[in-house]
């Protein structure tokens, strides 16, 4: 009898490690009504009726979480750094184009409730800009897991 590996390379198949890749694509339409619902903010924002937004959030770690690189033949190849001591950082930011961006660091994971926090400033922020220009605010955002959590 063969063994597993020996019958996979005859079959074409060789391990590797796996690679992440996006979920599966909505359909053509619900894309192009959302990108009609787009370009029509786009175009209120440009003529003054709305104020519009864009928030995202990033972060990074103070290490590098680099595992795979280049080296010479025969040579271990390694990066220096420090203890790993420290968490994740992560920014939640809106930004206005051309205009302004507002922010907020935290260290350590976001979670539904730093998400509210944050959306519950920017809803003063609109509040307070609302009845300053007249204008309302939309804050269009992606569809991360905590912008759908139910607490």
């Amino acid at each position: 009898m063969q063994n597993k590996s020996a019958a996979y390379l005859k079959k074409n198949w060789r391990w590797k490690r796996l690679r992440r890749k996006p979920p599966t694509p909505k359909s053509k339409e619900f894309k192009e009504a959302k990108k009609k619902d787009w370009q029509t903010l786009k175009l209120w924002a440009e003529q003054g009726v709305i104020t519009l937004l864009y928030l995202d959030e990033s972060g990074c770690y103070p290490e590098s979480p680099l595992s795979y690189g280049y080296g010479r033949i025969g040579q271990q190849k390694s990066i220096s750094q420090k203890t790993r001591k420290g968490r994740r950082i992560k920014i939640m930011g809106v930004w206005e184009v051309e205009q302004k961006f507002e922010y907020a660091l935290k260290v350590g994971t976001y979670k539904t409730e730093n998400y509210l926090r944050f959306m519950n400033w920017q809803a003063e922020r609109a509040m307070k800009r609302l009845f300053e220009t007249g204008k309302p605010t939309v804050i269009i955002h992606d569809n991360a897991s905590i912008h759908r959590t139910e607490l």
